[in-house]
């Protein structure tokens, strides 16, 4: 939705241009600041406790995730990063993350010799994150089958305004399940990222639960 395009823009355009040094942290947190009125960000979409709300900064996950996949794809060290709590289909399954103020946060370690030059660029319907520096070789990743599902639970809200014996769906519940991700660098090590989502609750109304 627009909301969430315009929160996507926002943060896209301040990181745009960064250069991250050899043996240099980068915080995308400490580097973005709170995301307020103040600093450019609006209400929008957003999910709180397997719930869809709206919140100042909703939709920079959609940055966060491409973020996350160019420092992936370029093969550099993550410091700090934290999947969603809950799949969301339009992110690739456990190679994604989630940000908020102040945590969680997505950092990373240009851990190679040469430094990174973030480029950023979008559409209304796509956001690019592109990293410039020195990366040998292609980075190869396998991801595995879900696994250890989970069924939604099912909650219930009173809502005096319904008639006796109606109900209705607030929100469409979704299983939870594990998810393994290899990462293989060139020189043939891999590394491993585990995943756990958790099952979002089918939520219902009626006039006595």
């Amino acid at each position: 939705c627009a909301p969430r395009v315009t929160n996507i823009h926002v943060i896209a355009d301040m990181v745009d241009g960064v250069v991250i040094e050899p043996g240099e942290s980068f915080s995308l947190n400490d580097f973005v600041g709170p995301r307020t009125t103040a600093n450019g960000f609006v209400g929008a979409p957003a999910i709180s406790d397997g719930e869809f709300v709206e919140e100042v900064g909703g939709g920079i996950s959609q940055f966060a995730t491409t973020f996350f996949n160019a420092i992936y794809f370029g093969g550099y060290d993550f410091l700090e990063y934290q999947a969603h709590s809950y799949y969301i289909s339009r992110y690739p399954m456990g190679r994604e993350a989630t940000i908020s103020s102040p945590a969680p946060d997505l950092a990373f370690l240009n851990d190679s010799d040469a430094g990174i030059y973030v480029d950023t660029s979008y559409t209304d319907t796509s956001i690019t994150v592109t990293f410039y520096g020195n990366v040998n070789g292609e980075i190869e990743s396998v991801t595995g089958a879900p696994y250890n599902f989970t069924r939604p639970k099912r909650e219930c809200r009173t809502n005096p305004d319904l008639k006796k014996g109606e109900e209705v769906v607030v929100q469409t519940g979704y299983e939870g399940f594990d998810i393994e991700v290899t990462r293989i660098f060139p020189s043939g090590d891999e590394e491993d990222f585990f995943t756990r989502y958790q099952n979002g609750p089918t939520i219902v109304e009626r006039r006595k639960c």
